[in-house]
């Protein structure tokens, strides 16, 4: 969900405002639009773009770390 939100944020950013529509929750249906689909693929206009991999570790001390690419 917060990868989800970040490339929402992330292409919000890039895109000038009108051309495209997120999609996080497939409610969006705008005409070039960009999707999030389960489990870790990234969408635009319905053909995948990239997929998202997350892994994470306990680390010392009782640190959490996460690894977004």
């Amino acid at each position: 969900f917060v990868a989800g939100l970040a490339l929402a944020d992330a292409l919000d950013a890039v895109v000038p405002r009108g051309r495209i529509a997120v999609a996080v929750d497939g409610a969006s249906q705008g005409r070039n639009r960009f999707e999030l689909k389960w489990p870790n693929d990234v969408l635009a206009s319905g053909a995948k773009l990239a997929g998202i991999l997350l892994e994470s570790a306990m680390l010392e001390g009782g640190r959490f770390a996460v690894a977004i690419g």
